[in-house]
């Protein structure tokens, strides 16, 4: 049921290996309070200590809960494998962008991107403007009230699955980097 009815990497996964802690590390903070407001788990084939493309959900008080997904700050070696999967098969990753449900949950790629092209790829490269991107991730805001609703979970599923496409493309393309990343 739920993400592993459709991405089986995820079905072996305990739920410690998923959700962060609650407490806070208070050793450079003013604020001393010892627990964050927020619950947070990271989904992917290696938990949430994995470095692939996963899915997130952040859930705290006052509408700001939100599902994140993608691939968060990849290692140097990630990043330019994604971007060289990018350079090879752009029309079919501008096209699993364009797809409605990808677009109706979160428009477009979220995340830190360059001012100028990477290195290696022309300014006037087709998909410039994808390659600029360092994170490739997925943002999509939800309220308090859906977080309360009946049908929770299953909104939750819907947008999760939506993100899969993406999570498969950034995830074959920084297969090839080797194992020795994978677990760091």
């Amino acid at each position: 049921t739920g993400i592993s009815a459709f991405d089986p990497a995820i079905a072996l996964l305990k739920a410690k290996d998923c959700v962060f802690r609650i407490n806070r590390d208070v050793r450079f903070s003013k604020d001393k309070s010892p627990y964050k407001n927020n619950i947070a788990g990271y989904f992917n084939r290696n938990g949430k200590k994995g470095n692939g493309a996963g899915y997130y959900l952040h859930i705290e008080p006052n509408n700001q809960s939100f599902f994140g997904g993608g691939l968060y700050q990849p290692d140097p070696r990630r990043l330019a494998a994604v971007r060289q999967e990018i350079d090879y098969h752009t029309t079919e990753f501008t096209e699993l962008l364009a797809n409605t449900d990808f677009v109706n949950y979160f428009g477009q790629l979220s995340g830190d991107r360059l001012k100028t092209p990477p290195k290696g790829y022309p300014k006037d490269h087709p998909a410039v403007e994808l390659l600029k991107y360092k994170d490739f991730t997925m943002f999509c805001r939800i309220t308090d009230e859906q977080v309360l609703s009946a049908n929770f979970i299953e909104h939750s599923v819907g947008v999760f699955k939506a993100m899969k496409p993406i999570n498969d493309f950034l995830n074959h393309a920084i297969e090839g980097v080797g194992e020795d990343l994978t677990n760091q």
